[in-house]
């Protein structure tokens, strides 16, 4: 349990208590039976709602839209940025063209090439997410007086993002 060191009480009164059922499907009998008994006090589920009255499926969305949206924007201008590359590189590849090298050669050097800049792109990516994860946590534990993460760098997200550069 967690006191509020801005309230001399907090410490001494409770204004939450979780409770986990053996039989989900009985929380709407629990919470009736518990307002019968102690009246003033109210059972709500931390479980989401599958009918859509969820307002963090909402957000979920939203963060899922937005997300879409990045990608698609930073693809656009990745595009852009390779094809202002590959016109730099034109006289460069009609050289090695006439001395001889394969166009076979040339298009694997170059998809070869992207893939380790997209590697090491997501590799930094996620060693400057897992290294600032700590200070962003803290900043928003404490703006918000929470214990909530907001930040947290898995193996999973780690991996999904170095597919989804490459």
């Amino acid at each position: 349990m967690t006191a509020d060191p801005a309230d001399p009480g907090s410490a001494e009164s409770i204004s939450a208590i979780n409770v986990r059922l053996l039989d989900p499907q009985r929380a709407a009998a629990f919470a009736s039976t518990l307002g019968a008994r102690a009246p003033g006090v109210f059972a709500r589920p931390t479980v989401r709602a599958s009918d859509g009255s969820d307002p963090f499926a909402v957000l979920e969305r939203f963060h899922f839209a937005v997300a879409i949206v990045t990608v698609l924007g930073s693809t656009a201008f990745l595009l852009a940025l390779m094809v202002m590359r590959a016109e730099e590189r034109r006289e460069t590849v009609g050289i090695i063209r006439l001395i001889g090298i394969s166009q076979r050669s040339i298009l694997l050097e170059i998809l070869v090439e992207g893939l380790l800049i997209a590697t090491a792109g997501a590799i930094f990516g996620i060693l400057l997410a897992v290294a600032t994860q700590g200070a962003v946590n803290h900043f928003f534990q404490w703006r918000y007086d929470t214990a909530l993460e907001f930040v947290r760098v898995t193996r999973s997200i780690a991996l999904q993002s170095i597919a989804i550069s490459v």
